[in-house]
C-alpha cells in the first residue's frame, strides 16, 4: 500500500499568488516589454506550464490573478508599440513605420486595432513637428 500525500491547494494558492504577484512586477518593470502570459510566469517559477495550466483552476486566487494579468497578443502588440514608439521619440524628432515596427519587434500584424494605433501615434508626431 503506498503512502499518498495530498496537496494543500489553499496553502498553495497564497504562496503562489506571492510569487506570481513579483513576478508580474519584473515583468512590467523591464527594460523591453514582455508578454505576460501563464507560460512565461510558470517558467519563471521553474514550473512546467502544462502542470501549471492543469493545477491552477485549484488556485482560485492565483487564476483570478491570473487573468487579470495576462495579455492577449493584441494587447502585447499595442503595449509592445507604445514602449517602441516612446524609446524612439526619446532621440528623433521623425519615426518611420519601419523603425517603429522593427524597434517594437512586431511581425505579421494581422489585428486592425494594432495597425490603427501605429498610425495613430505616427500621425500625433507627425502633426506635432
Amino acid at each position: 500500500m503506498t503512502n499518498k500525500t495530498f496537496a494543500d491547494w489553499n496553502q498553495r494558492d497564497i504562496e503562489l499568488l506571492d510569487k506570481v504577484e513579483r513576478i508580474v512586477i519584473e515583468i512590467n518593470t523591464s527594460d523591453q516589454p514582455v508578454r505576460r502570459s501563464i507560460s512565461k510566469v510558470s517558467r519563471r517559477l521553474g514550473m512546467n506550464s502544462n502542470i501549471f495550466y492543469k493545477h491552477i483552476k485549484k488556485m482560485p486566487r492565483l487564476n483570478e490573478f491570473i487573468n487579470n494579468v495576462k495579455e492577449s497578443m493584441e494587447e502585447f502588440q499595442l503595449r509592445k508599440l507604445h514602449w517602441a514608439f516612446h524609446q524612439l521619440r526619446k532621440h528623433s524628432t521623425f519615426i518611420s513605420k519601419a523603425q517603429l515596427i522593427n524597434k517594437a519587434r512586431i511581425s505579421g500584424i494581422q489585428s486592425k486595432t494594432v495597425i490603427c494605433e501605429m498610425e495613430y501615434l505616427l500621425s500625433e508626431i507627425h502633426t506635432s513637428t
